[in-house]
């Protein structure tokens, strides 16, 4: 048994062990098969001597070829190595060594092709032994050391350097080797290998790089910026600074209608002129999307930094020119100061992005931090907190303002009306909490939420009252909407054809042809869409030639003019008159007096909303008020 084990050991190697193993069974069957063996078979002596002696020529041919194929296999893993050994050596590295006692370094021939050496160069390099001179002077002392501690306290030796080629730039080599004693123990040399690793070095770096400034325009990115910021701040605060961030008006209608290569070409353009305009002593960064940060410290007081703040402006104001097209771009600055307004570098970006959120998103200027910014921020994120639960809660509601005929009276829809009571008392409308919904991405949720309720209510109304839903013009982009409105309309059972889709025309998006796309679909299905606030916009005829409309609003400003002036009622008159000759329907909005009535009935506009018909009504009221308003006299 342990013979057995042993051979079984003796196999582990691989072919060679096989080999060994198959050697083993056939010598000792051999020795099994001696002559005094065969005795038992072979009886006659001439036969066994035939017989032995063909057992013994059998035996060696045996023998001799288990030791050919053992010899062969041997010499193919020794080719193998040598052609991975060389393959790892062609033009990446090269092999080493160091006599301890001379204190000469022997280079393999790979010496040449990696560090661009020539013959007679090699040859020289190997009789001075002065490998050093090829070492980069700030690596010499570290490689010496690692050499050193290998040969005496036999330490790993691994080790990263740089050696000059003979173009004079300088590779990385990563080297790792062995001390070789002799029998007493002393150090005689060290051999190793040294493989060029300055592909990987550069990539790193590179990595390095990316990871810490912006590749469009060069500048520290936000994590950089603020390590920077933080290595320039004062600990005590002594100095003062001044930290400002601004980005670009409209940059999205830049993309939009210009394209992203214009938009990466004015980010380019405008990160040398803040370079430029800040000077070498300020940190300048680019952050996410359109905004950029500066740090300087050289203003000395607040009407200086006011002033460099303006400057700054106007600077960026001056015309672009993208590849022959002149553009002109404006941004919005927030400034706060240090170490007055916060002191560390994070605190210091919050507070100046603050004060940037609190100006109007399409209009230029400059807005310093106050610290009720903090406040105001605070109950902001407070009530979007709350917003988040409240269609949990039921506390997003609707309420309807009917649309009467002004030709009988008769109630032809209702305008849903999106409300959010945050308690008995208060109710906010819709300007006050859906501006923060689509901020924060729940927009899409509440606008489902109210297609689905009023759908729902509008299906147990009378047949042929329809409803009308305000949707924001930032969803008309995609394919949501649609299957949002399908999703209510199958949900609730309402015919197609009793809701109204109402988009407001100062709002509409810069991408028309999508919005025309999606619209155009609702219409293919049934549902009407009507334009609000017309007559308000700048392009009013245009929106409505791109636009599949069914309905016109006019925008209450035109309603409340009417009876005392002139112009309104012009205009009043040109709307309700485009409208027949498009045959589209057309409302008035913001009736409130009996004047105003009168004059939209005999301008002939065919309906009308308004507190001079009734203010906005719980879902609970409406039936009733169908029932009475439709039964007066």
């Amino acid at each position: 048994m342990r013979a057995w084990q042993m051979m079984r050991r003796l196999a582990r190697p691989g072919l060679a062990g096989a080999i060994a193993l198959l050697h083993a069974v056939i010598a000792g069957s051999y020795i099994l098969l001696s002559d005094a063996a065969l005795s038992w078979f072979v009886a006659d002596p001439g036969q066994r001597q035939a017989l032995e002696l063909a057992k013994g020529l059998a035996f060696v041919a045996v023998t001799s070829l288990l030791l050919f194929l053992g010899l062969r296999a041997g010499w193919r893993q020794l080719a193998r190595a040598r052609s991975r050994l060389q393959l790892a050596l062609e033009g990446h590295g090269i092999l080493w060594e160091v006599d301890f006692a001379s204190g000469r370094i022997w280079l393999s021939p790979e010496a040449t092709g990696l560090l661009g050496l020539d013959a007679a160069a090699y040859e020289a390099l190997l009789a001075s032994g002065r490998w050093s001179d090829l070492v980069h002077a700030d690596d010499l002392a570290g490689l010496e050391l690692a050499l050193d501690r290998t040969r005496i306290l036999d330490e790993p030796f691994h080790q990263l350097f740089r050696m000059r080629h003979r173009d004079g730039h300088y590779l990385w080599l990563k080297s790792e080797g062995r001390v070789r004693r002799d029998r007493k123990g002393v150090a005689r040399a060290m051999t190793g290998m040294a493989l060029d690793v300055t592909r990987l070095i550069e990539t790193q770096a590179r990595l390095r790089r990316v990871s810490r400034f912006d590749l469009l325009t060069g500048l520290p990115n936000r994590d950089e910026f603020l390590r920077l910021l933080a290595a320039r701040l004062a600990p005590d605060g002594e100095r003062g600074g001044w930290l400002l961030r601004l980005d670009v008006i409209r940059f999205r209608e830049i993309n939009s209608e210009l394209g992203f290569a214009a938009g990466d070409e004015v980010l380019r353009q405008l990160a040398r002129r803040l370079l430029d305009a800040a000077g070498p002593q300020a940190l300048v960064s680019r952050l996410p999307a359109d905004e950029f940060a500066i740090y300087t410290s050289d203003p000395p007081d607040e009407l200086a930094a006011s002033d460099f703040a303006a400057r700054l402006a106007k600077k960026l104001r001056a015309p672009l020119d993208l590849s022959g097209r002149v553009l002109q771009v404006e941004c919005r600055i927030g400034l706060c100061v240090f170490p007055r307004d916060a002191r560390s570098p994070q605190e210091l970006l919050a507070a100046a992005g603050l004060a940037l959120s609190e100006m109007p998103r399409g209009s230029a200027g400059i807005r310093y931090y106050d610290s009720g910014m903090d406040m105001r921020f605070r109950a902001r994120i407070e009530r979007l907190d709350a917003l988040r639960h409240a269609l949990e809660r039921r506390q997003i509601l609707l309420h309807f303002q009917p649309v009467i005929s002004l030709v009988d009276g008769a109630v032809l829809g209702f305008e849903a009306l999106v409300r959010w009571q945050i308690d008995d008392d208060t109710l906010l409308p819709p300007g006050e909490f859906l501006p923060l919904a689509e901020e924060r991405g729940l927009l899409e949720e509440i606008t489902a939420f109210v297609l689905s309720d009023a759908c729902r209510e509008a299906a147990a109304w009378p047949d042929g009252i329809f409803v009308a839903v305000n949707v924001s013009p930032s969803l008309l982009g995609g394919s949501w909407l649609i299957q949002a409105v399908d999703a209510a309309l199958s949900g609730s059972g309402l015919a197609p054809g009793r809701l109204t889709l109402e988009v407001t025309e100062t709002a509409l998006p810069d991408d028309i042809a999508a919005a025309a796309s999606c619209l155009g679909k609702m219409r293919a299905r049934g549902i009407g869409v009507a334009i609000d606030d017309f007559g308000t916009g700048y392009s009013s005829f245009l929106t409505l030639q791109s636009l599949p409309a069914s309905r016109l609003k006019i925008d209450r400003q035109f309603i409340a003019g009417l009876g005392e002036n002139a112009t309104a009622r012009a205009i009043v008159g040109a709307i309700i008159d485009l409208s027949r000759a498009l045959a589209l329907e057309v409302t008035g909005e913001g009736v409130e007096t009996a004047a105003q009535e009168t004059a939209l009935r005999e301008a002939g506009c065919a309906s009308a909303q308004g507190y001079r018909f009734a203010r906005p009504l719980a879902a609970v009221d409406t039936k009733a008020f169908i029932y009475n308003h439709q039964r007066k006299p």
